[in-house]
C-alpha cells in the first residue's frame, strides 16, 4: 500500500514544526517514508528546522529543497534521545542529482524508536 500526504505540520504528522511548513510524506514499497520538505518562506541563508515524529519502526529518508535561483551549501540534522539508539545515518549530502536539495537517509536496525523526533534544517546561498 502505498500512502501520500500532503499535510500542514502544525501538529498534524510533527510536533512542534515550524508553524506553517508544509512536506509530502509517502511510504515506499520497500517501507521506507520519503518526507519531502515545502518551506514556508524560502530565503537566502539557514532554513527553519523541520520537525518530524518518524513512525515508530520505520526507516526515513528526508529531503530538504532550497527556493528556486539558489543551492544548498550545507545541511544540518539533530535528533532527540529517543532516537540516537541504533541510529546510522545513511546519507547527509546534497544531492547528487539536484544540488538545489539535502538529503538525509536515517536507519536503525528495526526502524525508528517510538517517540523519535528528526529535526533538520539547510543553509540556501545564490
Amino acid at each position: 500500500m502505498r500512502l501520500i500526504v500532503l499535510a500542514a505540520f502544525a501538529g498534524l504528522l510533527a510536533t512542534g514544526a515550524h508553524a506553517g511548513m508544509l512536506a509530502s510524506v509517502h511510504q515506499e514499497p520497500d517501507g521506507r517514508v520519503s518526507v519531502k520538505i515545502l518551506p514556508p518562506n524560502p530565503h537566502i541563508g539557514w532554513q527553519a528546522y523541520f520537525d518530524y515524529e518518524a513512525p515508530t519502526g520505520i526507516n526515513v529518508t528526508v529531503e530538504y529543497p532550497c527556493p528556486a535561483g539558489s543551492y544548498v551549501a550545507n545541511g544540518a540534522y539533530y535528533m532527540n534521545s529517543a532516537g540516537e539508539p541504533g541510529l546510522t545515518v545513511g546519507a547527509n549530502h546534497w544531492s547528487r542529482t539536484d544540488p538545489t536539495k539535502w538529503v538525509w537517509d536515517f536507519n536503525w536496525p528495526s526502524g525508528a524508536p517510538a517517540g523519535t523526533h528528526i529535526f533538520t534544517s539547510v543553509n540556501c546561498q545564490s
